[in-house]
């Protein structure tokens, strides 16, 4: 999959297919302009967990460091090395 990262907006997710989609189609189409957007790239999915990696050449944006978290806060999966159920200890 592909993201977008709007600053208000927070993600957009759409698919990779046999048909370019670029990321900055995608954000015109929906943001007007990208001017919002905070970073852009790829979506890995492993056990059920989404990673963010890797950059958008048609935004020139990148991918941030704390994309997956924001990304697994937002759908509400809680991240392998997270130690919330162990917090109770």
């Amino acid at each position: 999959m592909k993201y977008i990262r709007h600053e208000t907006e927070g993600f957009i997710l759409f698919t990779r297919s046999d048909r370019i989609i670029w990321h900055a189609k995608v954000a015109r189409k929906l943001f007007g302009d990208a001017s919002k957007i905070v970073s852009a790239g790829f979506v890995s999915v492993r056990d059920g967990v989404p990673t963010c990696h890797g950059m958008s050449e048609s935004l020139d944006v990148r991918s941030r460091e704390d994309d997956t978290k924001a990304l697994c806060d937002m759908l509400g999966i809680p991240m392998p090395n997270d130690k919330h159920e162990h917090s109770a200890r």
